[in-house]
């Protein structure tokens, strides 16, 4: 096969073009230290905690779910933590501090513009709040 210069200059400008776009899907330094606190928080089950670090109300998507949760409902209602959480299961604790963040850049997608964690079908999703990053949504595609 031959490459003609303009076809070498057009794959070094898409070569390029996909490097930045990986580059720039690596999650911010500060979401990846929240993430670290809010794993350990699930962790500790330790509800109080896990609702500083979130921002409610939580969007949710699951079957036979509400799509909000109040603060004062995931603090009152302990199943609330459980649903989410599955009770802090060791499993879904090394996921939440170790899968890689994923950008959900399509607008039209829940969880639009967020930081997500998938962890077996249980989406996790981040997103700024007043220049924090908190839990902000929960999407169960498992059902």
């Amino acid at each position: 096969m031959r490459m003609t210069f303009r076809t070498i200059i057009i794959a070094l400008v898409l070569a390029c073009a996909g490097a930045n776009a990986a580059e720039s899907a690596k999650a911010p330094a500060a979401l990846e230290q929240m993430r670290a606190k809010f794993a350990a928080a699930v962790a500790a089950r330790d509800r109080t905690a896990v609702a500083k670090l979130s921002r409610f109300p939580l969007a949710i998507e699951g079957y036979e779910l509400a799509p909000k949760l109040t603060e004062q409902k995931f603090l009152r209602d302990k199943n609330r933590f459980d649903g989410l959480f599955f009770g802090g299961d060791a499993q879904l604790v090394t996921c939440l501090k170790t899968q890689p963040f994923t950008y959900q850049a399509d607008a039209k997608q829940f969880g639009a513009r967020l930081w997500l964690l998938d962890c077996n079908g249980n989406e996790y999703y981040f997103g700024e709040d007043h220049g924090h990053w908190a839990f902000a949504a929960y999407q169960n595609i498992n059902e």
